[in-house]
């Protein structure tokens, strides 16, 4: 009898914490529609073409810039996968080897740093390019940009502005 019980309790608890996570994961889900249709959304390209009316040589010249930087960011996120995968089969290994293991988190954590280094060059390569009066509407696009992606992850103290080179 007790046995019986016991099955029940466990089968209603494991009810429970199912309905809980599955309440975390829509909530999670919510959040994310609701930034990504925020205005601060609106991808670069768009912003230039159809906010700044920027046309011509000097348009071509940004969006190839900023196709040049996606192409980077996109290798270097491959090969981030690549050796979070490496790092997830040294985590596996018995025994595990934690300075292979805290070697590897370095290699994936310069990888990260230099895809934040591309966004930010490209960045500035765009207000470079873009003539003194547009300047400050990029600005404004960038920071509303930033707040909007604030919504989608959790604040960090004393984290810069969120990667923006998509």
């Amino acid at each position: 009898m007790r046995r019986k019980w016991l099955i029940y309790l466990l089968t209603f608890s494991l009810a429970l914490n199912g309905a809980t996570v599955a309440a975390f994961i829509f909530s999670w889900w919510q959040s994310q529609t609701l930034a990504a249709a925020s205005v601060g959304q609106k991808s670069i390209k768009s912003f230039l073409q159809e906010d700044l009316s920027l046309r011509g040589e000097q348009s071509s010249r940004i969006l190839n810039q900023i196709d040049r930087s996606k192409q980077e960011a996109a290798a270097l996120r491959t090969l981030m996968v690549s050796k979070q995968s490496e790092m997830i089969s040294l985590i596996t290994a018995i025994p595990v080897n934690k300075d292979a293991v805290t070697a590897k988190m370095d290699e994936i954590t310069r990888i990260q740093c230099q895809i934040r280094s591309a966004a930010v060059e490209t960045i500035i390569a765009i207000l470079e390019s873009l003539p003194p009066e547009s300047r400050d509407k990029f600005g404004a696009y960038l920071q509303a940009r930033g707040r909007a992606c604030d919504a989608c992850c959790p604040p960090t103290p004393g984290a810069g502005k969120p990667d923006l080179g998509q």
